[in-house]
């Protein structure tokens, strides 16, 4: 459990690290090293960085939005210019139901970006779905979600904020996929998060976010049954390593979900080709985790 005192000669930055590095337990037994922390925070880059940190450990894996809101909270007014602070403190607010004082905030942090003001309006808005989605709010989650990509259909190539917004968009694929329960609103949701996030690390990521991009496509068009997209997206990433470098692990796991896709539309000589590759490429694995991973994805085919 984080429990350092701001007594110790560390950064801001440190301290920070150390809670996303050893936070477990009950993160209420560390609320006031918290407030404590915030009262150090002297510039706006450690606000930022402190309002980031908050949300995520306090708010999404600890669940304690209102903590985490009283902790933005307590450099909200320091920091009004600040995207970062007014930005979680919108999404803070909106999963504590203070609308007015969320909306107030996303305005601030909407004027601070300037010309990039909508990207920010669609990362806080995706955000606040993420977190809406991991409270298993789902009314909530769907009505921001949808509302949100409209507004990401009209965002400027190259805006600002693209990485934030294809990370926020993959964890949100990421999570429905791992969702057992899903209704057809999860997999519209599940899609249209996949593709979002494909658009985003297309123009704005490297070769590597780009290939994990087509990654995740696969994985969804799969669990969708739309085997045929599942089989391109997973070709475009292979094609994507050939050209720029090899990652083994993504390799493997690529494999499989091309085999899968492949045994699907019956393409049997290509299946087992792709199966006996992702067979290849584990058998030179050490981690006994990742081959237990491996195992677990390649049951599916096996």
């Amino acid at each position: 459990m984080f429990s350092a005192s701001v007594d110790e000669p560390a950064s801001v930055a440190d301290h920070l690290q150390d809670l996303l590095a050893h936070h477990s337990g009950d993160i209420r037994a560390g609320a006031k090293a918290l407030h404590n922390l915030a009262e150090q925070v002297g510039n706006t880059e450690d606000a930022a960085r402190f309002a980031s940190v908050v949300a995520h450990v306090v708010g999404e894996e600890s669940g304690n939005w209102d903590l985490a809101r009283n902790l933005i909270a307590s450099l909200e007014a320091r920091y009004r210019k600040s995207v970062g602070v007014q930005g979680n403190m919108a999404v803070a607010c909106y999963l504590t139901s203070h609308w007015l004082a969320g909306v107030e905030a996303e305005t601030r942090a909407m004027a601070a970006a300037e010309e990039s003001a909508l990207s920010v309006c669609v990362w806080i808005r995706l955000s606040a779905a993420h977190a809406f989605q991991g409270q298993r709010d789902w009314p909530s989650c769907f009505a921001i979600f949808g509302q949100t990509l409209d507004l990401a259909n009209g965002l400027s190539a190259g805006s600002r904020h693209d990485t934030a917004i294809a990370a926020v968009t993959n964890n949100l694929a990421s999570d429905l996929l791992e969702f057992e329960h899903r209704t057809a609103a999860h997999d519209e949701a599940l899609e249209r998060a996949a593709l979002l996030s494909h658009a985003m690390w297309q123009r704005a990521g490297s070769w590597i976010h780009q290939q994990r991009a087509e990654y995740l496509l696969a994985l969804a068009y799969n669990a969708l049954r739309h085997h045929d997209e599942a089989r391109q997206a997973a070709e475009r990433a292979i094609a994507i390593m050939e050209g720029h470098g090899d990652e083994p692990v993504d390799r493997a796991f690529i494999n499989i979900e091309l085999a899968l896709a492949l045994r699907a539309l019956k393409r049997e000589g290509e299946f087992e080709a792709a199966r006996k590759r992702a067979q290849e490429i584990a058998a030179q694995f050490d981690d006994p985790g990742l081959k237990q991973w491996f195992q677990s994805k390649y049951a599916r085919i096996a």
